[in-house]
């Protein structure tokens, strides 16, 4: 096992749902925090997502950026997190084994966990109250020496992957082709129209879409959508003001069924992470509010569902004629009287 190189994050975070209600009842706010948070530091290591499913807002953001209008959707009661920059990501997107390696001794120690894969690395999220704790066993990750070519050759199989802690359903998105684009962060007022648009004032003709999520970072803005929507003709329009893409296409499962899954639960990401990392598959992962996302390349959906069915996960399949079955969600977006839509060539 290689070195385990990673960074802890300074500031505490909170972790909250808006419905589409909330989001246009305190819309002003949500662009402040997001967008427009002034700051001596000018954002500098600062963490936060944001993750747009159907008509569900999931929110990651420093405490202290909160506005108290939106102090109501979260527990004040309950633990704040931390951030935990991992180096492993680095790697790129074709590493296998990574959110295994990192979640599963937390996962054995108890320690619940949130986990956010971005353009560049990842991120593992635990409760402030468990951070000394988790910072503990990654240093003792970090300091396993690497096996030899000759004991990895008398090494013993693969141990089975971990029981989830319940049953826990899949629902794979078929038409869902998910791409992730990076944006320089010093540029990022260049195409915070387009990142409106894309979270909250989508245009008339906009396809919906599987999963669109924003993280700002240290160094980014890494960005997840649809691969055949408009941003990423956005992106390749403005590759010279800090816009860049993945050439990989990925679809999302969804972990979890309508009712979700609790930020508390132990194990779960452990559980999705396994059956993967041993059948070579590389992953991306999102822990939204209420549903954690695992991101398979499209290329390998079918190897992916058979992982997960021989550990007896039941995988569903969903497409965009299903979807044609059920009323679509309302776009989540402010009220008329806000700041109008960004203009379509944004």
């Amino acid at each position: 096992m290689g070195s385990v190189e990673f960074t802890v994050l300074s500031e505490e975070l909170r972790v909250l749902r808006l419905t589409q209600e909330r989001v246009r009842a305190d819309f002003s706010s949500l662009l402040k925090l997001l967008f427009f948070t002034e700051r001596d530091d000018d954002h500098e290591g600062r963490f936060c997502f944001c993750c747009l499913v159907g008509s569900e807002l999931s929110l990651i953001v420093p405490a202290c950026d909160l506005p108290p209008s939106l102090s109501t959707d979260y527990d004040p009661n309950a633990d704040t997190w931390r951030a935990i920059q991992l180096g492993e990501g680095e790697a790129g997107f074709e590493s296998v084994g990574v959110i295994e390696k990192i979640v599963g001794p937390l996962a054995a120690a108890g320690v619940p966990v949130l986990y956010i894969s971005t353009f560049s690395t990842d991120f593992v999220l635990v409760g402030s109250s468990f951070l000394e704790e988790a910072v503990s066993l990654l240093r003792e990750l970090g300091e396993e020496a690497a096996p030899s070519a000759a004991a990895a050759e008398e090494a013993p199989p693969a141990s089975p992957a971990p029981a989830p802690p319940r049953a826990i359903p899949l629902l794979l998105y078929e038409d869902g082709a998910t791409r992730v684009y990076r944006i320089d962060r010093r540029r990022r007022q260049e195409h915070t129209s387009a990142l409106l648009r894309l979270l909250f004032l989508p245009a008339a003709d906009d396809e919906p879409q599987p999963i669109a999520c924003l993280v700002e970072t240290p160094e980014e803005l890494s960005v997840m959508c649809g691969a055949d929507s408009w941003f990423g003709a956005h992106c390749e329009a403005h590759v010279g003001d800090g816009a860049q893409s993945s050439s990989q296409l990925w679809l999302p499962i969804r972990v979890g069924g309508a009712d979700g899954i609790g930020l508390d639960e132990v194990g779960v990401i452990a559980a999705m992470a396994t059956p993967l990392a041993q059948a070579s598959v590389p992953v991306l992962y999102v822990s939204a509010f209420s549903n954690d996302y695992v991101l398979v390349p499209a290329a390998l959906t079918d190897v992916s569902v058979d992982a997960f069915e021989k550990q007896g996960f039941d995988v569903k399949r969903r497409s965009a004629a299903d979807d044609d079955a059920e009323p679509a969600p309302e776009p989540v977006a402010p009220p008329a009287e806000e700041p109008p839509a960004p203009d379509a060539s944004s």
